[in-house]
């Protein structure tokens, strides 16, 4: 099983954080090797401009300027919901 989350697009200029950034910092504080270097960066398809590969998950930066965020293993899945329980969100 995965978990996913999807975030709409920051309001820019705005000088705050966009809400997919603080989900990737509580992931960081659950696990603070979660979210460090991608292992892969790569342009994905017409929709998606960049996917950004993690371990345990990947991002994809979409052309509408929303960001998904999907785990790609149970240890990713873990940390994902334990990250959205403790923001008050939601992952599917």
């Amino acid at each position: 099983m995965t978990a996913h989350a999807r975030f709409a697009a920051g309001e820019k200029g705005s000088g705050k954080a966009p809400e997919w950034l603080k989900f990737i910092w509580e992931c960081n504080n659950i696990d603070d090797a979660f979210f460090g270097a991608p292992e892969n960066v790569t342009d994905y398809n017409a929709e998606v401009i960049l996917a950004e590969i993690y371990p345990d998950a990947k991002l994809l930066h979409r052309k509408d300027e929303t960001v998904s965020i999907f785990s790609t293993t149970d240890h990713g899945e873990q940390v994902m919901r334990r990250a959205a329980t403790r923001l008050g969100i939601h992952v599917g």
